[in-house]
């Protein structure tokens, strides 16, 4: 194992997290957390070490905080500290307001919101005691212009965002806390033989065209290492769907 910083990516098997995962692999090493495809994160890793990085991974449920207090005990015992952590994990269920239930509320508000407080607070109190890190949560534009069919993911993304906020506060000067608001990104569930609204979502967004996954990665890399006096922002990477 390379001795440098450590990278705690959630989600970090696939998609967005994946290509992040593959991205700081190149300054840290890394501890991909994943829920239930073991498949996937194995593949991240032996990518990531077949082209000179170093990262493992673990199976575990960030809305559950003793599985969040596991992955943090195993980050510090292997790496010896935390430098980095990305709030990856989301879930959306669009569904109108009639057919909305607190079983589907809770869903969408425990993966994308309640992950992302308990591991900032349970990660960020190591990163305290070591007197460095940052933060990265990844909300989305539905936090700051509303999608009509998912009022939990809207309620979710938009704490998000204030949460960004307080805990860049909290834990200031010590560790920096920042978000990421992606609109459409071209993962596998967008492309256009898989998304029958594409058409009409690329005329929405003024840079006709959708973000690759290496554009958010690019993004997570500069908060973490070029951008050592911006905290408690988000960054928008919408190609301008949100100017209107």
């Amino acid at each position: 194992m390379n001795k440098r910083g450590a990278a705690v990516i959630t989600g970090g098997s696939k998609g967005i997290g994946r290509e992040i995962s593959i991205k700081l692999a190149s300054k840290y090493n890394i501890l991909i957390v994943y829920k239930s495809d073991h498949v996937s994160a194995q593949e991240t890793v032996d990518y990531v070490t077949s082209n000179g990085g170093y990262a493992t991974s673990i199976s575990a449920d960030m809305t559950n905080i003793i599985e969040i207090e596991t992955v943090t005990k195993m980050a510090v015992s292997q790496f010896g500290e935390i430098d980095v952590l990305v709030n990856n994990i989301g879930k959306n269920i669009p569904c109108s307001l009639n057919d909305i239930t607190p079983d589907i509320w809770n869903q969408v508000i425990d993966c994308n919101l309640k992950s992302m407080f308990f591991s900032t607070k349970i990660i960020g109190k190591e990163m305290m005691k070591n007197r460095e890190g940052v933060v990265i949560n990844i909300s989305s534009t539905a936090g700051i212009q509303p999608l009509p069919e998912s009022p939990p993911y809207i309620a979710a993304k938009a704490g998000v965002i204030a949460l960004t906020k307080y805990f860049a506060q909290v834990y200031a000067p010590i560790i920096r806390v920042n978000a990421i608001a992606p609109g459409y990104v071209l993962t596998e569930n967008h492309k256009p033989e898989n998304y029958s609204k594409y058409e009409n979502v690329i005329k929405r967004i003024p840079i006709n065209r959708m973000a690759n996954l290496s554009e958010i990665a690019d993004a997570v890399f500069f908060l973490t290492e070029n951008a050592k006096y911006i905290t408690g922002q988000t960054l928008v990477l919408d190609g301008g769907l949100c100017i209107n």
